[in-house]
């Protein structure tokens, strides 16, 4: 299903109501169908919510931006941000600062080229291998 724009007026509301409502759906008026459309949405919906592919690049872009400032780490992995529910995967024992800086270099340039490949007007930097 591609992005309706009818789909997001029904749904504009906070995740709390929404949730509500789409129980309503589930339990009271036993429209599985519906109350399923109301909680997930599609992909299309999602990438539209957040600007299309010119949003998407500049989310991948910022991403690969915290990776190359050694800060994504610390950002997805404490509890108390809004990113918690991504986490990153412990390392089984103690990096090396070489490491550490190598592993955020390699991620930065896959974000980075995630976001020319979605948006060729952004700036992004380029990381040149060693």
């Amino acid at each position: 299903m591609l992005y309706d724009p009818d789909l997001e007026v029904k749904f504009n509301m906070d995740p709390t109501s929404l949730v509500l409502f789409s129980i309503e759906l589930l339990d009271i008026r036993k429209d599985e169908e519906e109350a399923f459309e109301c909680s997930v949405g599609t992909l299309s919906y999602y990438v539209q919510c957040i600007g299309g592919a010119a949003g998407l690049g500049q989310l991948y872009l910022e991403a690969g931006l915290l990776h190359l400032e050694g800060a994504a780490s610390v950002v997805l992995s404490a509890s108390y941000a809004t990113s918690s529910s991504i986490r990153v995967i412990p390392q089984a024992q103690p990096e090396s600062g070489a490491e550490a800086w190598q592993r955020d270099r390699h991620a930065a340039s896959r974000f980075f080229d995630r976001a020319r490949a979605m948006n060729s007007d952004l700036d992004v930097p380029v990381i040149m291998d060693e």
